[in-house]
């Protein structure tokens, strides 16, 4: 890959506009459209060492950046839709090309990442990836354009545009009109009530599980403590809903078994000879099935 042998410190390596709270907000989405159509319009880009990623939390930011002709924009400078719910603020970020991975750990270089999520610590997003930053979607539109996270943006330019000239993040940053004009097209009330009207009987999980069992609000609630603890019980919640959702249930389940119990020591009567399942190293700040995990850890 071009570029690689010049990846240093301060490398933005990824920039994901991913599906946490403020991806619902259609100013800030409408923002990071519009200054990806005035960065190409100028002719800006995105160095190909930079991952990016469009996951927003809803369906509906898909459909009014379409319908607002914003979307092909943001594929042109590589934030392409990935799909809807937890993506790189978790760490499914994805893999990072071998060459890029090779140079960060040969090298120890402390490159970032930037993204509109809300965790940042080391090692959340990629294990190979040190600093986190927290933005706005628009700033990480902006930041995958300038390259690195150790720039000034209100003094120090983007790049070059295709007429040889510095572009400044004022010269493209979006005025509150240009996105109030645009502010009625996000808020269609049909649009919810077409792609929501039936969420209680929505399929769950990505489509790529190739799972067809339906998710009902009976299911659900019919799952109990006691049940829990029989082969029946797990298995209803699985099917019901095979999806990181299930988590959550199964969490507080687990500790009200805890708490209720009448052990000795404060041992649940329900648990036998418990063992060690994953032991992790340095930088695993959460184990799951949602992450991939560096090599070296025992399960």
């Amino acid at each position: 890959m071009n570029g690689v042998e010049l990846i240093g410190h301060g490398d933005v390596l990824i920039a994901a506009i991913t599906s946490c709270t403020n991806t619902s907000n259609p100013s800030v989405m409408l923002a990071a459209g519009l200054l990806a159509k005035k960065a190409v319009d100028r002719g800006l880009t995105v160095r190909s060492t930079v991952k990016n990623s469009l996951a927003p939390g809803s369906r509906v930011v898909t459909d009014y950046l379409e319908r607002t002709g914003l979307q092909p924009y943001l594929n042109e400078l590589g934030f392409n839709l990935v799909g809807y719910g937890c993506t790189t603020c978790i760490g499914n970020s994805g893999p990072l090309d071998p060459a890029i991975e090779q140079v960060l750990n040969d090298r120890d270089v402390i490159a970032a990442s930037v993204l509109s999520g809300n965790r940042n610590f080391e090692a959340r997003v990629h294990q190979s990836i040190k600093a986190n930053f927290l933005m706005s979607p628009p700033l990480v539109v902006a930041f995958a354009l300038a390259g690195r996270i150790d720039v000034d943006l209100s003094s120090e330019s983007l790049g070059t545009g295709k007429d040889g000239k510095e572009v400044y993040l004022s010269d493209i940053w979006p005025s509150l009109q240009e996105i109030n004009d645009l502010m009625r097209t996000a808020f269609d009330p049909e649009t919810y009530r077409r792609l929501y009207s039936n969420l209680n009987r929505m399929r769950c999980g990505m489509k790529s599980q190739l799972r067809r069992a339906k998710f009902t609000n009976g299911i659900w609630s019919q799952l109990t403590l006691e049940n829990l603890l029989t082969l029946k019980g797990s298995a209803a919640l699985w099917n019901a809903c095979p999806t990181s959702k299930a988590h959550d249930h199964w969490r507080s389940l687990a500790i009200r078994l805890l708490r209720t119990t009448s052990a000795p020591q404060g041992r649940s009567k329900h648990l036998h000879r418990p063992v060690c399942i994953c032991k992790s190293g340095k930088s695993i700040s959460k184990i799951s099935t949602a992450m991939v995990h560096a090599e070296g850890i025992t399960r």
